[in-house]
């Protein structure tokens, strides 16, 4: 078991690694049980990897209000570029969320949609955005937005084999060498 620190969190020494949405979940377990089940504010976490899933750091980056959370790429991004990481995961939980749906709100996918294209330009992965329920530890509810297919997280990898060039009548481009 790994001694968990969300600032300094010594993960480097420990290999450990994370290939799926629980492992990612359970990481974050732990702020989200200091944040409590009654917590009235959205807390978005950072879990930033080595290229081999190793995990770097887990950070508490940002508290919201009840409902919304304000945060931009760069944020996001910088802490990745500090801790060297190659890949990026993020999880916000929604308070009250035995009530209120787990579903994305549109604001949620624009910032992850955009967070994606950050990610892309900096050479860095995002691999999913998570939002968990703030009554994790007793109902595991959550809702990845990889595997409900909410946005194509390999879109902006592909990019790399897409090659542009200037014509006579102006841009264009083609898939592959």
């Amino acid at each position: 078991m790994i001694k968990y620190n969300s600032y300094e969190g010594d993960y480097l020494k420990s290999n450990y690694k994370v290939t799926t949405v629980q492992e990612a979940i359970n990481l974050a377990a732990c702020e989200l049980s200091n944040i409590g089940e009654n917590f009235e504010q959205e807390g978005l976490f950072v879990i930033t990897m080595n290229e081999e899933y190793e995990v770097r750091t887990v950070r508490l980056l940002a508290l919201g209000s009840y409902n919304t959370i304000s945060i931009s790429s760069n944020e996001i991004c910088k802490q990745a570029i500090r801790d060297n990481a190659k890949n990026v995961l993020i999880l916000h939980n929604h308070p009250r969320s035995s009530s209120v749906s787990l579903q994305p709100s549109e604001a949620d996918i624009r910032v992850t949609d955009r967070l994606l294209l950050a990610c892309s330009l900096l050479d860095l992965s995002l691999i999913d955005h998570i939002i968990v329920s703030s009554t994790y530890q007793k109902d595991n509810r959550f809702f990845s937005m990889r595997q409900n297919n909410v946005l194509d997280f390999d879109f902006y990898n592909k990019i790399e084999n897409l090659h542009f060039e200037r014509t006579g009548s102006g841009l264009s481009y083609k898939w592959g060498r």
